[in-house]
């Protein structure tokens, strides 16, 4: 599974607004898709898959704020990989507050 990351779109402010998101969970991306689309005070760009694969994980939506190095989503190679990866997990829990006896 491959990490997609926020690139710095300026090298003055870390943060960028995510104007436009091209991507839903489950799509099937090509090598050079656009992916999103950032923007700074100064400056725009287009986020483009560097590999081709099906959306996982997808952290932002649009309109939020992301920070350079952040995780946008991740690519799998399979629908099932990708569904397998981010299935819920149950977790159990004890109550701490119980006296031991």
């Amino acid at each position: 599974m491959n990490p997609v990351t926020i690139p710095l779109v300026n090298t003055n402010e870390p943060e960028a607004l995510l104007v436009s998101l091209e991507i839903s969970a489950g799509q099937q991306v090509a090598v050079g898709d656009i992916l999103c689309t950032l923007e700074t005070t100064k400056a725009a760009a287009d986020v483009i898959a560097e590999t081709a694969g099906y959306v996982t994980g997808l952290r932002f939506a649009e309109g939020d704020t992301v920070r350079a190095g952040d995780i946008l989503c991740y690519l799998a190679e399979s629908p099932d990989a990708a569904d397998a990866q981010f299935q819920p997990v149950t977790l159990q829990t004890e109550d701490v507050n119980q006296k031991a006896e």
